[in-house]
Order: C-alpha cells, then sequence, then structure tokens
C-alpha cells in the first residue's frame, strides 16, 4: 500500500479538491473525523500525528500556506512533496534529509505544468524520479485530460503524488 501522509491548514482551498480527487481514484482517505474506504492500494492520510506512525515508506504532500505545528522533521523513509514556494516545508524536509519532489512553474521544480486549458494539462517531468515501488521515472510529459477545473497547484501535487505512487491516471 502506498500512503500518502497530507499537511494542510484545514482552510486552504486546495485541500478537499484534492481529497476528493484522491478518492475518485480509489485511495482510502483517513482524517480525524472519519475513513473513506477506496478500492485502490493508495492511503491519504490527512492532519497526522506522524510521530506515531509506522509505515515503511509514503509520501509527505504539503499544500499548507503557513506554518504548521509538527516536530522539526520527518522520518527519512518519507519523500517530500512540496511547492517550491513553501520554504517552511523545504526546511523540514532538509532537516529530515528526505528526498525531495518540487512542483511549481519555476526553472529549478521537478514536476511543472507545460500546458493547461480548460480540458487537458500537459505535465513535465524535469528530472529521473524513484517512484515508491517500479522503475524510475524518466524525464518528460504526462498529458491529463481535465474532467472538471482545478487549480494549478492542486493539478501538480496530485500529479507528483500520483507519479511517486506509480499510478498516473490518463484523466482528473
Amino acid at each position: 500500500m502506498n500512503t500518502v501522509i497530507l499537511f494542510s491548514e484545514p482552510e486552504n482551498e486546495t485541500l478537499f479538491p484534492l481529497l476528493r480527487l484522491f478518492c475518485r481514484f480509489g485511495a482510502t482517505v483517513v482524517s480525524p473525523t472519519r475513513v473513506q474506504q477506496g478500492a485502490e492500494a493508495l492511503a491519504v492520510i490527512y492532519q497526522p500525528s506522524y510521530e506515531k506512525l509506522t509505515i515503511p515508506q509514503g509520501i509527505a504532500l504539503f499544500i499548507n500556506k503557513q506554518e504548521l505545528s509538527i516536530s522539526p522533521a520527518l522520518p527519512r523513509n518519507l519523500i517530500g512533496v512540496c511547492a517550491s514556494s513553501n520554504r517552511w516545508a523545504l526546511e523540514r524536509l532538509m532537516q529530515g534529509k528526505n528526498e525531495v519532489l518540487t512542483y511549481g512553474m519555476g526553472s529549478c521544480d521537478t514536476l511543472t505544468c507545460s500546458s493547461l486549458s480548460d480540458e487537458t494539462a500537459v505535465l513535465s517531468l524535469r528530472r529521473q524520479i524513484l517512484p515508491l515501488h517500479g522503475a524510475p521515472v524518466e524525464p518528460g510529459e504526462f498529458p491529463i485530460r481535465l474532467n472538471r477545473s482545478y487549480a494549478p497547484e492542486c493539478i501538480l501535487a496530485a500529479g507528483a503524488a500520483f507519479l511517486l505512487a506509480g499510478k498516473m491516471p490518463e484523466a482528473f
């Protein structure tokens, strides 16, 4: 089972569209108030007390806009994913010596959106990444049909998590 640990404030405008997107693809979502059981081998844990989690590996996905009250460093078995503009998350990931995949529109980002319209998004992977399981994913373009409107940050965050989980869908 691939595990995504999602760090965000409850009022973040990206949070619920991102959780709905993961659920559309069968993810099990665990939150402080409920568990929504899915069919796929992907678990999304929202608002975790990660010091108590014992998972062999996973993805730490930061979509926070402000500082969160978590301990300083993450376990090294988590691959960090965040916007390159999220300095707070990058500092936590560097303290823990975690691998990091950044997303955004900058030239140094690992994952960018090279094209975006109402119907499609093309995600561009700029360097090779090692997913949680399987062969390395080489740089390239990943076209995605959009079945509804999503903010670019939501598309990039979901795309990064799906690439690392080894399951990039053809449509969102």
